[in-house]
């Protein structure tokens, strides 16, 4: 219940939310430990992972309504050295190798798009059986925090209003979720400031013809606004 009142508490206040990853406390965040599990009722917390231990790659998840999200992130780590790399939902690549020496930190933004299927109340995109849980299609902001030796101190996370570059495609463009395959659509975020959010709407196997007949095409311009852009790429 108290967790619950906070977060209505935070979205009254511009819709924002803090997470310290910190030793201790810290006045206006939500502290995170290893007990902080996401699940439905509590909205945040650790996820995917069973367990979490320090200086380990993790999920962590925030469950939000679709749209256009700005991440600030604080790294580093007062005992150690610190090599960390983000990924945000399926595997987009937010942040790659930032660096901090023991005792240092930086502050890192940028925008995470994040959606769910519903087009209109009486209709859905058509997924694919592979993409059944795809962290693309959920309720929640998924953040991968990887690296030599992660170091995440603080996350902050804002409602955010940009411009939104849709991408449309196949298997080359799409945001794979296991490695060594990717499309060049999920590294795209890397090169972009926090200034403009990536959607990326490709999906392995399509063309033209079954992106529009899944709604896939249809999702986009629901979603669509004034000043953004929609990248196309079938072959």
């Amino acid at each position: 219940m108290f967790t619950l009142l906070v977060i209505t508490m935070a979205e009254a206040k511009a819709e924002e939310f803090r997470f310290y990853f910190g030793d201790g406390n810290k006045e206006g965040y939500q502290t995170v430990n290893s007990s902080t599990l996401y699940d439905n009722d509590s909205s945040y917390g650790y996820d995917l992972i069973a367990s979490h231990a320090d200086g380990e790659p993790f999920f962590f998840s925030v469950k939000l309504p679709e749209g256009n999200y700005r991440v600030k992130v604080v790294l580093g780590d007062q005992r150690r050295d610190t090599h960390t790399t983000i990924r945000s939902e399926s595997r987009r690549l937010m942040l790659a190798n930032a660096e901090t020496k023991a005792g240092s930190m930086i502050t890192r933004s940028f925008v995470v798009n994040i959606r769910n299927t519903s087009i209109t109340a009486d209709r859905s995109v058509k997924l694919k059986p592979r993409e059944i849980g795809k962290l693309n299609w959920d309720d929640k902001l998924t953040l991968e925090i990887n690296g030599k030796r992660p170091g995440l101190r603080e996350i902050v996370i804002e409602k955010a209003e940009v411009p939104t570059l849709f991408l449309a495609g196949n298997s080359t463009v799409t945001d794979q979720d296991n490695e060594p395959w990717c499309g060049w659509g999920q590294m795209l975020p890397l090169f972009l400031n926090d200034r403009i959010a990536v959607a990326n709407y490709a999906e392995s196997g399509e063309a033209a013809n079954t992106f529009i007949s899944a709604g896939r095409f249809a999702k986009i311009v629901t979603m669509m606004k004034k000043g953004d852009w929609l990248f196309i790429e079938f072959g």
